[in-house]
Formats: structure tokens, sequence, C-alpha cells
């Protein structure tokens, strides 16, 4: 019994010892994930903004992105596809542009990332600031 336990302890310690981020990559995940994934920015600087979501969605998620209309970005989603989809929205409000970044999980199930992929994603079309790709999911 003594054993057991013991054994059950450090497998505990190993694995959370095993999946620790580096420093940087954890301060730099608890920094996005504390920003929203809807913002605005002033409407000058907006089309570097939804440049940087065209390149987030092709480069990061690795997907082909989809524009339904000039306001939208979204991935294409395939039913056997193990990857998260995104969408990202823009809207002018007065001086102002609104950014709704959302992700949503693949259909096979495996999920659990897409709030941090989301504020990942968000945080980069905001400020420019290149993602740690180990971090997405």
């Amino acid at each position: 019994m003594k054993s057991s336990i013991a054994a059950l302890l450090l497998l505990a310690f190993v694995g959370c010892s095993i999946f620790k981020l580096p420093v940087e990559q954890q301060n730099y995940l608890d920094k996005v994930n504390a920003e929203p994934t809807t913002f605005r920015m002033p409407r000058t600087t907006s089309n570097d903004a939804w440049g940087r979501a065209q390149v987030f969605v092709v480069q990061y998620a690795n997907k082909e992105a989809h524009h339904p209309s000039e306001f939208v970005i979204e991935t294409e989603h395939h039913q056997r596809d193990s990857t998260y989809d995104y969408k990202i929205t823009r809207f002018n409000i007065g001086d102002q542009s609104e950014f709704t970044v959302t992700c949503t999980p693949p259909p096979s199930g495996y999920g659990g990332y897409e709030g941090s992929n989301a504020h990942i994603a968000a945080h980069f079309i905001r400020t420019g600031e290149m993602p740690y790709p180990q971090l997405l999911h």
C-alpha cells in the first residue's frame, strides 16, 4: 500500500515536471490569457491588425482563410480535421474598430485549448507580438 502511494506521488511529480512550460512561455501565456478576445483599437491602425489576423489564420492555424465578407475571416471546417477552427470579425464603430476572435475545437473531440488559442490569436492581432507556435494546439 505504501509503495503504491509512493509510486503514484512519484508519477505525479514526474508528470508535472515533464509538462511544465519554460518560464518565458508560461509568462507569455499568463499575459495573453488575461487579455480579452474582443477588443477595440483606432480605425487608423485596424487595417494592419486585420492583415495580422489573416497571417495568423494561414501561418499559425495552418488552415485556409475564407473571407465571407470584408469583416469576417474564418477557417474551413472539415469533418475529419484535428485542428481548431477560428473566426475573426471586425466591426467599425465610429473611429474605432472592434475585433472578436473565437476558436472552436475540432470535430475529432480533441479540445480544451480553444480558450488559450483565441487569446493568443487576439494578442497577436492586437499587438503584432509573435506567439510561441508550440503553445498553439
